[in-house]
């Protein structure tokens, strides 16, 4: 048989297999409906999780100096406004830094570290309390900075359309609202620590114009730095009134109704598949055993 080429050689094997195969028809096949039901079970135990997505774009903030001049640049210098790009945003917000204001919220990381999953029905928690007292409600051992923040990455995700800017914020969580909260909480708090940054430059360079005023002599110069003065007043106003002011929410963050995951089907599938190959290699394996086991006991004879 292997004289007529490789190819044949191929076919004959493969039919070889299918046969042993099929000798063991009813073992495979009870093989692979355990492992289907073993399957659906384990799908069934993973914990739910709810994803709160939201769609904003980088906001604009407009300066009262544009047509200043020679003022405009000595703004310039001090206060440059939020950045025009929204990776400047993405990248704060992915990182430790941004996080560590979240961290320090004890009801944040309870949330995200202690519990294991959540009850929809009877809104109870299911809490690990080798790290949690839940009914002292307390910290048995506190998880560390750097562990909260690996498991914060796996449940928070963002990213930017390169070409329409829009930034994508999702959040996950076992409790729907915890994953509206948390998307509503972090786009709160970016826009926060941006305007807190901008407003601290601001009054910096107002601080600034205000120490030359007082001891510049030149007419012209003392007129740059008055409007300085009025347009970096201007601003500040400007800037306290605007909760928006890195991103502008386009699509708000919104209560999941459905889970995002486990995805129980493909679940089932795959680990009916896997032991379908599994089962089916181990008795073919069996099998082929037994011949040689045959084989050489023929010989010996």
């Amino acid at each position: 048989m292997q004289d007529n080429g490789n190819e044949e050689y191929f076919e004959i094997n493969l039919r070889d297999l299918y046969k042993r195969a099929k000798n063991h028809f009813l073992k495979i096949l009870l093989f692979t409906i355990l492992g289907a039901i073993i399957s659906v079970v384990y799908s069934l135990t993973i914990p739910e999780k709810y994803t709160s997505q939201a769609i904003s774009v980088k906001a604009e903030t407009s300066r009262p100096n544009a047509d200043m001049g020679a003022t405009s640049g000595l703004l310039n210098i001090f206060t440059s406004g939020p950045s025009s790009s929204a990776n400047k945003t993405i990248t704060i917000l992915k990182s430790r830094y941004f996080f560590r204001n979240f961290y320090e919220d004890d009801k944040f990381l309870f949330e995200l570290m202690a519990v294991k999953s959540y009850d929809i029905k009877q809104k109870k928690y299911k809490v690990n309390q080798a790290i949690y007292d839940e009914t002292n409600s307390k910290w048995i051992s506190k998880p560390s900075f750097e562990s909260s923040y690996k498991v914060f990455r796996e449940h928070f995700t963002v990213s930017v359309n390169q070409v329409s800017d829009e930034i994508y914020t999702s959040v996950k969580h076992v409790n729907p609202h915890v994953a509206l909260n948390w998307n509503q909480s972090i786009l709160s708090k970016i826009n926060e620590i941006s305007k807190n940054k901008f407003l601290k430059n601001s009054e910096t360079a107002l601080s600034y114009y205000k120490d030359l005023l007082a001891t510049e002599q030149s007419l012209a110069v003392r007129s740059v730095l008055i409007s300085s003065i009025s347009s970096e007043l201007q601003t500040i106003a400007t800037s306290n009134s605007n909760e928006e002011f890195a991103l502008e929410i386009i699509d708000p963050p919104y209560l999941p109704e459905k889970s995002s995951e486990p995805n129980n089907l493909i679940i089932s599938i795959l680990g009916t598949i896997i032991f379908f190959i599994i089962s089916s290699a181990f008795f073919i394996y069996i099998d082929f055993r037994k011949t040689l086991f045959n084989s050489s006991q023929h010989k010996s004879i």
